[in-house]
């Protein structure tokens, strides 16, 4: 039947694309949490759409089961303040800077191994 096709169009993907987008949202709020720059999330769609712009046929929103590129841009701009808040620890259960601590602390574990490996090799050497 028809009705089967329209509706999904009508019903189906435009839920699909809100959860997409709660995706995206929920995605860049976790990124921040975990102390990942959210603002590379806005990098990723410009790359993308870059990409999808070299294409010569592109869906229609309206047919898509994603956010067209502009759309998840515009929206990521939108979210990203509270999600750098987050990031710089203003905004995270009362951790004031706790994603620049968790930066010293990787920049001193980098360093400990790069000195543990240069012993090691060292120690091969001789």
């Amino acid at each position: 039947s028809i009705f089967l096709p329209a509706a999904n169009v009508l019903y189906g993907l435009p839920n699909s694309r809100e959860a997409e987008s709660e995706a995206d949202r929920i995605g860049i709020e976790l990124a921040a949490r975990a102390c990942y720059d959210p603002r590379a999330a806005k990098r990723v769609f410009l790359a993308m759409k870059q990409e999808e712009d070299g294409l010569s046929s592109r869906i229609p929103e309206y047919l898509s089961t994603h956010p067209s590129h502009d759309c998840r841009i515009s929206q990521l701009d939108d979210w990203l303040p509270q999600a750098i808040r987050t990031y710089k620890g203003d905004d995270y259960f009362g951790a004031p800077h706790r994603c620049q601590q968790v930066r010293e602390d990787m920049a001193q574990a980098r360093q400990a191994a790069a000195i543990a490996s240069t012993d090691e090799k060292r120690k091969k050497e001789k």
